[in-house]
């Protein structure tokens, strides 16, 4: 049986044990290997598909699957966003192995790779610069109870 009030921990705890997976789709994201916008489309919506179906499954429990309760909304959380990853990081390399990667013959344009790191150098730090404030904001609010942390979080999620 699910209890009714979990522990928050339960949830940050799975979250955070997936904290790589995500950082790594983050950089992925962000990057420039990626430059078609529907590679990126194609593997969200494949990630949200697969988590709006973890979720219950691994919440309730179904078949031989137990119910885990709220750490189990957190781990098909980290599952999706490590199978997002995979995927992602294989797009290149499947790529590059067909030779489309590099494959125009001429030399690299220094100037417009030292732009491009120019503007997006800074913005890889975003990650790092976005989880204080978050986990400031969940501090917060954890300590007006667990009832309106729950809330708060779905919010985020939203």
């Amino acid at each position: 049986m699910v209890p009714l009030l979990p522990r928050p921990s339960e949830y940050s705890n799975a979250i955070f044990a997936g904290a790589l997976a995500y950082w790594i789709l983050s950089t992925l994201t962000r990057s420039c290997v990626h430059r078609q916008a529907t590679v990126l489309a194609v593997v969200y919506i494949g990630a949200d598909i697969l988590h709006v179906l973890l979720v219950p499954t691994l919440v309730f429990g179904i078949g031989p699957i137990p119910a885990l309760g709220i750490t189990g909304a957190g781990i098909a959380t980290v599952a999706s966003f490590t199978v997002s990853t995979l995927v992602l990081g294989l797009v290149p390399g499947i790529r590059a192995h067909r030779g489309r990667l590099l494959a125009s013959g001429r030399p690299a344009n220094w100037r417009a790779f030292r732009e491009i790191l120019r503007v997006g150098a800074p913005m890889s730090l975003q990650p790092f610069a976005q989880q204080p404030d978050a986990r400031a904001a969940h501090g917060f609010v954890g300590s007006l109870g667990r009832r309106r942390l729950a809330g708060f979080g779905a919010a985020v999620r939203l």
